[in-house]
């Protein structure tokens, strides 16, 4: 999943990826009106391992439609096209979470 003019709706998911390959969408990763997505946890499971980078206006956004309704994008052990990661390439709204911790030195 690369160089897309659009990019993956999450709304009221759940699902969980690895090795996977988000560049070059409009908006990256959007998340959003209670979806809760694990691409990588903190657990020690075979999730992550995604390469997301190079996306406009961001690699991921949990939030930015549909603002005041809860979504969680957890998505740790991934590239995210530097490390540390650009912290202007997220959004993440009031009412969600966004856990992008363990972040990977270099693209898998």
């Amino acid at each position: 999943m690369s160089q897309g003019a659009q990019y993956i709706h999450m709304l009221r998911s759940s699902i969980r990826l690895l090795r996977n390959c988000y560049r070059a969408y409009s908006s990256g990763i959007p998340e959003y009106n209670q979806s809760y997505c694990d691409f990588g946890n903190n657990a020690g499971d075979q999730y992550g391992l995604n390469s997301v980078h190079d996306n406009y206006p961001y690699n991921a956004a949990v939030g930015l439609s549909y603002p005041s309704d809860p979504a969680a994008l957890t998505a740790y052990k991934n590239w995210w096209g530097s490390n540390p990661p650009d912290a202007s390439l997220f959004y993440c709204s009031s009412a969600c979470q966004l856990n992008n911790g363990n972040s990977l030195s270099s693209d898998p």
